[in-house]
């Protein structure tokens, strides 16, 4: 009893700092170099900018890209895609569009060696959702625009079904009210089924995955618009474009989510962020029936973070990429984080290439290591440069972490918590801790003291809304974090 007195006197003495301090994001370093695993950063693209939103794995173990180019010095962007060798160098890149905006925010490889990009095209005056097919060596074989409503409509993610056909997922309507919308179209992009979903407010289809069943498991997110804010859901099509069902994932902050894939045992998990900026990575992972076994969040206070894209790994653990800025002086890198089956970190590493960098995809590469698409600023006022970054498999690249390190990393789930939360430290903790919670107006909800790495707070009888979570120890480390809580 005597230590937590003397703790809570040494909390005491530091107010102060636990009012003025932050919690870096936390950078937990992995194992050695793994020798026999390559390494590399590249860029792509001309004068003009280029952004990077997928990359996929190619069958002789190099990589396939998708994004947008600027091709003509003006702010048109075109469709991009690239297809690189397993070392990061080109091997064909080709353009397509108009001289409107169209772009590239999905690829896929086909059984047939080649490739199908997912986006949209401008070029009849409206966004108009378009897949476009090429061989394997970048050469034409067929387009397709699917106008599905005369205002607007736009593809985000192609995935190809056990037969050749291919789903894509995206949005169809004006601005205010659109619909999720899915397509199913043959190997030659003949349209199969369309089918339009509506889960509340602004609808986008952000990713879909074939099932087993010939079906699919599509990533739903309802974005802000007219006071409603941002949520997310599930969408479960058979076959035939019907939908079996269909799930919400609502809370009391802003949700947003472009990045979903399916485990090996069925399980979906889902990648995005959190709140408004400065928000936090948010991590889900529902079972195949889309009933949620857990979320997390991961950041700082003062930080943003957002995770867009997401991987299942063979041994069951997670891969997910993103950005993260720990501060409003900070600058922005790539964030890659890779978490166990239930969402707990193992490392986490940024790259800060130029003045900014973000990851938009990731992929497994052949040698075990991981890849990461997005784009870089390398100084201000330049244009953008698609950057393709190649780590081995415990996050180790040429480019250092850009924001130091530190092996100790704050965790609060689930989120939004009802009945309790639970605060989870990991890395290294040299004894009790103190936690206050403060609500809105800075007023002490409540005082925990733990000697362990985790604590469990009791959130029943706390009204609905935002708290800030102020944790120290003996020796003055100070950390903050944000609580959620929703009845």
């Amino acid at each position: 009893m005597g230590a937590v007195n003397d703790l809570s006197s040494c909390i005491s003495n530091n107010s102060e700092a636990l009012r003025s301090g932050s919690l870096l994001f936390a950078l937990q370093l992995g194992a050695a170099w793994a020798p026999a695993q390559t390494t590399f950063v590249r860029h792509f693209g001309g004068d003009g900018s280029d952004i990077g939103f997928c990359v996929e794995r190619t069958a002789d173990g190099g990589y396939i890209l998708s994004g947008g180019s600027e091709t003509d010095g003006t702010a048109s962007m075109d469709m991009y895609l690239v297809r690189t060798d397993a070392a990061g160098n080109e091997q064909w890149s080709r353009t397509f569009g108009t001289s409107m905006i169209e772009f590239a925010y999905s690829v896929v490889g086909t059984a047939d060696g080649g490739f199908v990009v997912c986006g949209g095209w401008a070029g009849f005056g409206a966004d108009t959702l378009a897949l476009v097919k090429v061989d394997a060596t970048g050469a034409d074989q067929w387009s397709r625009r699917y106008p599905i409503n005369v205002d607007r409509s736009i593809g985000y993610s192609v995935t190809e079904a056990e037969n050749g056909d291919l789903l894509c997922s995206g949005f169809a309507g004006p601005y205010g009210a659109q619909d999720a919308a899915f397509i199913r179209v043959g190997p030659d992009g003949e349209p199969v089924w369309t089918t339009l979903v509506d889960l509340g407010a602004n609808n986008a289809g952000t990713a879909i995955r074939s099932t087993a069943d010939g079906g699919a498991v599509a990533l739903v997110t309802s974005f802000e618009s007219y006071g409603v804010d941002g949520d997310i859901g599930l969408v479960r099509l058979n076959s035939s474009g019907d939908t079996l069902w269909t799930r919400s994932f609502a809370t009391p902050a802003l949700e947003d989510a472009h990045g979903m894939t399916v485990a090996g045992n069925g399980d979906v998990l889902i990648a995005g962020f959190y709140g408004a900026v400065p928000a936090d990575a948010f991590l889900m992972r529902t079972d195949a029936n889309g009933g949620m076994l857990w979320s997390h969040t991961y950041g700082s206070l003062d930080g943003h973070d957002e995770a867009l894209d997401v991987e299942a790994l063979d041994n069951g653990d997670i891969l997910v990429t993103g950005r993260t800025q720990p501060g409003a002086d900070d600058p922005t890198g790539m964030l890659l984080m890779r978490c166990d089956a239930e969402g707990g970190v193992q490392w986490q590493h940024a790259y800060v290439e130029g003045i900014m960098a973000a990851s938009q995809s990731v992929c497994v590469a052949e040698d075990g290591g991981f890849a990461m698409l997005g784009y870089t600023a390398l100084e201000a006022d330049s244009t953008f440069d698609l950057l393709l970054v190649k780590t081995n498999g415990s996050g180790f690249t040429a480019i250092a972490d850009g924001m130091g390190t530190n092996d100790r990393r704050f965790d609060l789930f689930p989120v939004p918590a009802d009945v309790s939360a639970r605060l989870a430290i990991t890395g290294s903790w040299p004894g009790p801790f103190v936690a206050d919670l403060l609500d809105a107006w800075g007023r002490r909800a409540m005082r925990l003291t733990s000697f362990t790495g985790t604590l469990d707070i009791p959130c029943s009888t706390l009204p609905t809304g935002s708290y800030i979570l102020l944790v120290s120890d003996a020796q003055g480390r100070i950390g903050r974090t944000k609580l959620q809580v929703a009845h």
